[in-house]
C-alpha cells in the first residue's frame, strides 16, 4: 500500500516539475541615444546579445549596457531632456519585441556639481504568444559627476542595468502523456488496494 502511495506522490511530483520548467528568452537589443543637440551621449555596446530563463513570477537583472557622455562643459541645450529608447527584439520562445524609452539631460546638484543623468518610464511591458506578459525594468542612472564641468569617459559613466520579469508565462507546461499516465495509474491501484482492504476487513 505504502510503495502504491509513494508511486502516486512520485508521479505527481514528475507533472508539477514540468509544469514549472522556465522559458528561455533569447533576443537581441539596440540602442539610440541622442548625438545631435542636447547633452551628447555615448553608449557600449549599442547594440547586442540578451539571454536568459525565467519561471512564471521571478526576474533576473543584467548589465545591459554603459552610458557616458564626452562632453566638458554644461551648454545651455544639454539641459533640455533629450530621448533615449532601447529597442528589444526577442526570437524566442516566439517572435515579439518592443521599445522601453526615457530621457536623457543634465543635473546640477547645489549649484556646482554638473552630471549627466538617464530616467526611464518603467515598467516596460511586452505581450508574446497566447497571453504570455513580459514585464522590462531599465536603471536610472547619473554619470559623469564633476566640480562645474562634467568629468568625460566611459570610465565615468554609469550601468545601465535591465531587469526582467516574468508576469504570465505564454505556454505553461504540459505534463507529458507519460507522466499523466503513472499518476493515474497509481492513484487507481491506490484505490483498488483500498477497496480490497475494505472488503477484508467487512469479511
Amino acid at each position: 500500500m505504502r510503495i502504491l502511495l509513494s508511486l502516486a506522490a512520485t508521479a505527481a511530483a514528475v507533472c508539477i516539475g514540468t509544469v514549472a520548467n522556465a522559458t528561455a528568452f533569447v533576443g537581441t537589443f539596440d540602442v539610440t541615444a541622442n548625438q545631435g543637440s542636447g547633452l551628447i551621449i555615448n553608449t557600449a555596446p549599442d547594440n547586442g546579445p540578451v539571454s536568459f530563463n525565467l519561471t512564471q513570477g521571478n526576474s533576473t537583472t543584467v548589465d545591459l549596457f554603459d552610458i557616458w557622455t564626452p562632453e566638458t562643459a554644461v551648454n545651455p541645450d544639454d539641459l533640455v531632456a533629450q530621448p533615449i529608447s532601447v529597442a528589444f527584439n526577442f526570437t524566442l520562445p516566439t517572435g515579439f519585441g518592443g521599445s522601453a524609452g526615457g530621457s536623457t539631460d543634465t543635473n546640477i546638484v547645489l549649484g556646482i556639481f554638473d552630471q549627466g543623468a538617464v530616467n526611464w518610464t518603467n515598467p516596460t511591458t511586452l505581450n508574446f504568444g497566447n497571453g504570455g506578459v513580459l514585464q522590462i525594468s531599465l536603471s536610472n542612472e547619473t554619470f559623469n559627476t564633476g566640480f562645474l564641468s562634467f568629468t568625460p569617459g566611459q570610465h565615468n559613466g554609469a550601468d545601465v542595468y535591465a531587469t526582467f520579469k516574468l508576469v504570465h508565462d505564454s505556454l505553461p507546461g504540459v505534463p507529458e502523456p507519460a507522466s499523466w499516465a503513472l499518476m493515474i495509474g497509481g492513484f487507481g491501484m491506490a484505490g483498488a488496494a483500498l477497496r480490497r482492504r475494505r472488503q477484508a476487513v467487512a469479511a
